[in-house]
């Protein structure tokens, strides 16, 4: 027997909202006492597959704190009956008409919350596709929640693979035209990914006039307003809002959606990030002021270890897309009209939407929306660093249990990481400057330099797009500038702060958990620790592949061509070579043992030897799991960077010793 809704729930009197397929009544849990919102869906006015798409997408995206819950459906033989969490504010809609614009510091701070809850949507290919006053509700301290998934659309790669859901009379159901991008006018497809932002566009005007940008002063009926949408602009005489406001709502309002910001890019605003705020005054301001960059400060401190991740991934990334590039153009002679990166497609100083998703993606491999403590451990497992309780601190606002690290939360902490275009010829620091960031060049090419003279430079290395520089003095723990960068070309390059990459970058396996342990030169005897966190950073910078072996398999024999450098993840090896010149696999010699995070195979390499001289084995009844990275990037590493060049020919030195006393 269908269980009732009655047994579990009084339904009220009380109607909390109606729409064209639904109306919504309050109600209370018999067990606990709790207050619910009730959406009462007749079967008579949508399809029973429609209910159980909006009830699936809930169960998806509920965990997001800006997003009315999922408590459980019902249905019965007349109607199906969503219980949803209650939200005790009202309408957004109805607080407006009651009271008005907010300030926009207020206005920004909602549409911040709005947009982690879109963005948890767009991490999984999902557009709410009904953004609009009536479907925002208010919590009773003044946060919002978005309701009213009954129109998401599920979308990849930009193309909607899920059809237009009928209502019951075989009609498509549709939202309100009022809220639609001009795009959408139409169109067979429906509201897409920017509709969503066109959304927020307006919800935006709204909440800093109370008025709506196409409507004539409320006097515009439906075939003007539709007109108003897709030719003419948005309202904009009349209303005091500053100018970072109202060139936040324009971006939004274009009616090109491919100039359309992307929530990365909303996320990442100006008027976004700084909370609305434009020039305070007074003393209530000012201390607003300062309990804002206090916040901030503690964000980026609690957040530093995995935003250095995230830039770790980042940095691979562009490494990888670089090459794929070079190999594209050995492949065509019209490469360059196909460059995966074009310089003058950039769009300011924010992130492209492409490298943070596809970064999020490495974490989140299920396109869940959200990273998982299990997600960190295992990327932080690939740069042979462990994981603490504390790592995601700060991160975690979007998500209700305060575990999970939502894609709008990723998108905030990353945005502290800082993209500049700069043109040929600047330079991004100079000899004797403070050392304050680390940086990856994401298009362009730079050259470092030295002075030789009063007035002359002389070029030491040119870098090219994808790759990474400034590591030098942060992993020597100097305070000022070497060399200089100087701009070949017009670049665009990432920065790291020196705090984050310390916290990040300085961690290994042994001391992961505290950002305090920074890279710092140290005396010849902590070699060995100076090394593992060298090993780590290697780790963090270079493409790699890892490789599993049984018990008593080999990672090379003497003999093997030398071309990758290795890094033990798990288990135990041994390195073994023949006795004399005529020696056999029975009289070899054990010449050492490595532990997890050694690496080795780099003296080959570094010798320009063609093949290895000793055999490394697993001797670990588990098996054993190396890291394995290409010979030419791990050379190019130690071209570039001189003190993981010297640590490694210490370790030579160290080891050629070792092996004379052995035999």
């Amino acid at each position: 027997m269908m269980k009732r809704i009655e047994d579990d729930y009084e339904l009220g009197r009380v109607q909390l909202g109606e729409g064209n397929f639904a109306t919504v009544v309050r109600g209370k849990c018999r067990r606990t006492g709790k207050d619910v919102a009730v959406k009462v869906v007749p079967k008579s006015k949508m399809t029973e597959d429609s209910i159980r798409h909006e009830v699936a997408v809930l169960q998806r995206v509920s965990l997001h704190k800006r997003i009315a819950s999922l408590e459980a459906l019902y249905e019965a033989d007349d109607a199906f009956f969503i219980v949803m969490e209650f939200v005790g504010g009202g309408e957004l809609l109805d607080h407006l008409i009651e009271h008005g614009p907010m300030s926009e510091p207020d206005a920004a701070n909602l549409v911040s919350e709005l947009a982690g809850a879109v963005a948890i949507l767009h991490a999984q290919g999902l557009a709410h596709a009904d953004i609009k006053p009536e479907n925002l509700l208010l919590t009773s301290d003044g946060h919002v929640k978005l309701v009213d998934f009954g129109l998401s659309a599920t979308f990849v790669g930009g193309v909607r693979v899920d059809p237009n859901r009928p209502d019951a009379h075989g009609g498509v159901a549709v939202g309100t035209a009022a809220y639609w991008a001009p795009e959408v006018f139409g169109s067979p497809l429906g509201p897409g990914l920017p509709n969503d932002l066109w959304g927020l566009g307006i919800i935006t005007y709204m909440l800093l006039c109370a008025g709506h940008p196409f409507d004539d002063d409320g006097r515009a009926d439906d075939e003007t307003l539709r007109s108003n949408i897709i030719h003419a602009p948005p309202k904009m005489e009349g209303w005091s809002a500053s100018d970072e406001a109202k060139q936040f709502v324009i971006s939004l309002l274009r009616k090109d959606l491919s100039q359309r910001p992307t929530i990365e890019q909303l996320l990442q605003h100006p008027w976004i990030v700084n909370g609305g705020a434009s020039s305070p005054k007074g003393a209530k301001a000012a201390a607003e002021t300062r309990a804002k960059a206090a916040r901030t400060k503690a964000f980026r401190e609690h957040t530093a270890r995995l935003r250095a991740a995230g830039f770790a991934v980042l940095v691979q990334q562009q490494q990888a897309a670089q090459r794929a590039q070079a190999y594209a153009r050995e492949r065509s002679a019209n490469a360059g009209a196909r460059a995966l990166r074009r310089h003058e497609s950039m769009r300011g100083p924010m992130l492209q939407s492409s490298e943070l998703s596809n970064a999020f993606r490495v974490f989140d491999t299920e396109s869940k929306g959200y990273i998982t403590p299990d997600d960190l451990a295992r990327v932080l497992s690939g740069f042979g660093q462990s994981t603490t309780p504390e790592l995601t601190e700060g991160a975690t606002d979007g998500d209700r249990e305060g575990r999970r690290v939502t894609y709008g939360s990723f998108v905030r902490l990353m945005g502290l990481t800082v993209k500049r275009a700069l043109p040929m010829g600047e330079y991004i620091f100079r000899q004797g400057d403070e050392v304050t960031h680390f940086y990856c060049l994401l298009s362009g090419e730079v050259e470092v330099v030295r002075k030789s003279g009063l007035f002359s430079e002389e070029v030491l290395n040119t870098l090219k797009a994808g790759e990474y520089f400034g590591e030098n003095s942060l992993l020597e723990g100097s305070a000022t500038r070497s060399v200089s960068v100087r701009c070949a070309t017009p670049v665009e390059v990432l920065t790291l702060a020196r705090d984050d990459f310390e916290a990040g970058f300085g961690a290994n396996a042994a001391c992961s958990a505290t950002p305090s342990a920074a890279l710092k030169r140290r005396p010849s005897g902590d070699e060995d620790e100076l090394r593992a966190r060298l090993i780590s950073f290697i780790r963090m910078v270079s493409p790699q592949e890892h490789r599993t072996l049984a018990n008593g398999d080999d990672v090379f024999r003497a003999g093997d061509a030398a071309n990758k450098f290795h890094i033990l993840h798990r288990g135990k090896l041994a390195v073994k070579g023949a006795k004399g010149q005529t020696g056999t696999a029975t009289d070899e010699l054990t010449f050492g043992e490595l532990m997890p995070g050694q690496g080795f195979g780099e003296a080959a390499l570094l010798s320009g030897k063609p093949v290895h001289s000793k055999r490394v084995t697993c001797v670990a009844e588990g098996g054993c799991e190396v890291v394995e990275i290409l010979g030419s990037d791990f050379l190019r590493l130690v071209e570039k960077s001189r003190v993981v060049r010297t640590s490694f020919e210490r370790l030579d030195q160290r080891r050629a010793a070792m092996n004379a006393r052995t035999k």
